[in-house]
C-alpha cells in the first residue's frame, strides 16, 4: 500500500518526458496489460495460466522452455533495478514552500522544481536499464543480471540464413515468408524490422538512379507515441522499420546490420516481480511496475535520498511468433 507522498511521486514520474531511447522496451510493453506480482519470484506456471486466459497463448501453442545458466527452471527471481538521488538540507527542496525560481519565464515553486528534477533523473536511469534488458530479450532471447551475471535464456528461434541473391527477388521472398508465418502461427506479422545493410539494399534495389521504377521505395521518418523518431522504408505497400540501436546490460552493442525479423507482439510479455516498500518502519512487498520513496535524513550527515525500484522482467511467452533471418553476401 503506497502512502500519499509515494502516489504523488509516481504522478510526477508518469508526467516526466525524458529523452531516452526505448525502441525495444516500447515493443515489449506495446499497450499490453503487464503481469504483476507482489512476490520476489515469478512462477512460469502462473505466467502460462495468465497468457492462456488472455488468449495470448492459444490452444496447441507450447509455452517456451526457460533456462538459467544451462538448467531448465520453473521460475525466475529478477534483480530489482535500483537507483537513488541524494539531497541535503541546503538543497532547494528543503527550503520553505512558496519560494520561487523562474524557469523558462514561468514561476515555479522551489520544492516542486527540485522534486521534479530528481524524479526525472531517476526515470532516465530506470528506462535506460529497462531498455538494455528489453533489447537483449527481444533480439537474443536472454536476460542477464548485471549484478549476479545469472543468464536467463528463453526458447528463441535460430536465425534462418538468406543469401543476397535470394533477396534480389524480394517480392517472391517476402510473400513466401509472410504466408509461411501466418500458416505456421495462425497470427499476423505485427512488424518487420530490418538492419542497416538490409535497409540500404532495399533502397538500392528499388531506387537505382538509372531505373524506371525510381521512387518505388519510400523512406520515411516517423515519430513513436513517446516522440522518438524511427526510420522506415516502404516497399510493395509494406513498411520495414530500421532496428533501433541496441546494447546489452553490460553496454556492449548488439549487431543487427544484416538481420531481418518478423514478429507478432504477442510473443513478448512485460512482467514485474514485487519490490520492497517500507511504511512506518514496517517492510512489505508491493505489486507495482515502479516504486518511488523518499528515505529519511541520515541523523549524522543530514542527507536524504529519493529511491526508485522496479523488478522488470520481460518474458517470451510464444517463441513461435518470432522469425529471424541472417542475410549473407551484402
Amino acid at each position: 500500500m503506497l502512502n500519499v507522498q509515494q502516489i504523488a511521486l509516481l504522478g510526477v514520474y508518469g508526467a516526466a518526458k525524458p529523452v531516452v531511447t526505448t525502441f525495444y522496451l516500447r515493443r515489449i510493453l506495446s499497450n499490453k496489460m503487464p503481469y504483476i506480482t507482489n512476490m520476489e519470484t515469478i512462477v512460469y506456471e502462473e505466467i502460462e495460466k495468465y497468457v492462456r486466459q488472455a488468449h495470448i497463448l492459444r490452444r496447441g501453442d507450447k509455452f517456451p522452455v526457460t533456462m538459467l545458466n544451462g538448467s531448465v527452471i520453473k521460475s525466475v527471481t529478477p534483480e530489482a533495478l535500483k537507483d537513488s538521488v541524494p539531497f541535503k538540507a541546503g538543497d532547494m527542496l528543503n527550503r520553505q514552500p512558496g519560494q520561487y525560481v523562474f524557469i523558462n519565464g514561468m514561476k515555479v515553486d522551489n520544492r516542486q522544481y527540485e522534486q521534479d528534477r530528481r524524479v526525472e533523473k531517476l526515470k532516465v536511469s530506470l528506462l535506460t536499464a529497462k531498455e538494455a534488458i528489453s533489447a537483449s530479450v527481444f533480439l537474443k532471447g536472454t536476460y542477464m543480471s548485471k549484478q549476479t551475471n545469472n543468464k536467463v535464456t528463453y526458447t528463441y528461434p535460430t536465425a534462418k540464413t538468406v543469401t543476397k541473391a535470394t533477396l534480389e527477388k524480394f517480392e517472391k521472398w517476402l510473400i513466401d515468408e509472410m504466408n509461411d508465418f501466418v500458416k505456421t502461427t495462425n497470427a499476423p506479422v505485427t512488424e518487420i524490422l530490418i538492419g542497416a545493410n538490409i535497409f540500404n539494399f532495399l533502397r538500392e534495389l528499388y531506387n537505382p538512379s538509372s531505373n524506371e521504377i525510381m521512387g518505388k521505395a519510400q523512406i520515411t521518418i516517423n515519430k513513436a507515441e513517446d516522440g522518438q523518431e524511427e526510420m522506415s522504408i516502404k516497399v510493395m505497400g509494406k513498411t520495414f522499420t530500421l532496428f533501433g540501436p541496441a546494447y546489452d546490460v553490460k553496454g556492449d552493442p548488439i549487431n543487427t546490420d544484416d538481420e531481418i525479423m518478423f514478429y507478432n507482439t504477442a510473443a513478448f510479455l512485460p512482467a514485474y516481480a514485487g519490490v520492497v516498500n517500507v511504511l512506518n518502519g514496517v517492510s512489505m512487498m508491493e505489486a507495482v511496475t515502479e516504486l518511488l520513496r523518499e528515505l529519511p535524513a541520515d541523523p549524522e550527515t543530514g542527507e536524504s535520498k529519493t529511491l526508485i525500484e522496479s523488478a522488470y522482467c520481460p518474458i517470451i511467452v510464444n517463441s513461435g511468433y518470432i522469425k529471424t533471418y541472417k542475410v549473407t553476401g551484402l
